[in-house]
């Protein structure tokens, strides 16, 4: 369709926390507008990374999936405000176990966003998703070992999870948050069990966080 635009979002190739993001309508309407978007981020001069916007952000949010040496511990929802573009601008629920999920989905409903669209069946579905994500990842590298942990974000789209980012350098992954009411404390003692073996073997070492209480 000649009219139809194509949605795409453009943001530097290294940033954190979705600053300088722009979502852009690639049409002849919007040309000025996405020129200086453009151009605004050209002058930062760190890179210009091209994604396909998907809508499914503003209702079902975005999914982080934590891995500790390749081994999958907890996931976070990233759930953004009404009609905002960008997952960062919202709140963050974390949820450990899998009976934690429709509680987690039913509380995002009731205590902040009411069209919330995501279904448990869905985050079932990213976790073993993500899960062969990494799988992948780590035959794609040949015998080197995994960076000590990572973060996966994908958005579930049309039945399967689309991979938006593979975070490996200092992820934020909400670790005080997974820790909190963790009475056998086991996100706590995997995560030391991380930063020793890191400190073993170098080419795992990629960051190392502390947590404040």
């Amino acid at each position: 369709e000649e009219n139809k635009s194509i949605d795409v979002v453009i943001k530097p190739y290294i940033d954190a926390s979705g600053d300088n993001f722009h979502h852009l309508q690639i049409m002849p309407e919007k040309e000025k507008e996405n020129e200086e978007g453009y151009n605004e981020l050209n002058k930062l001069d760190r890179g210009i990374l091209f994604q396909q916007y998907l809508p499914e952000i503003r209702t079902k949010g975005e999914i982080a999936f934590v891995f500790f040496n390749g081994v999958y511990q907890y996931l976070f929802l990233k759930v953004p405000n009404k009609g905002c573009d960008l997952s960062t601008e919202g709140i963050v629920k974390v949820v450990k176990d899998e009976w934690e999920i429709d509680e987690s989905i039913d509380s995002v409903k009731k205590s902040f966003k009411s069209d919330f669209e995501l279904e448990a069946a869905d985050i079932l579905l990213g976790i073993e998703c993500a899960k062969t994500y990494i799988s992948k990842f780590l035959a794609s590298r040949k015998g080197q070992s995994m960076p000590a942990y990572a973060r996966l974000d994908g958005v579930m789209s049309g039945g399967r999870l689309i991979l938006m980012e593979l975070e490996l350098i200092e992820p934020c992954i909400h670790l005080g948050e997974a820790i909190d009411g963790d009475s056998n404390e086991t996100f706590l003692r995997n995560y030391l069990n991380v930063i020793m073996e890191s400190t073993a073997d170098p080419s795992k070492q990629n960051s190392f966080m502390v947590i404040y209480y």
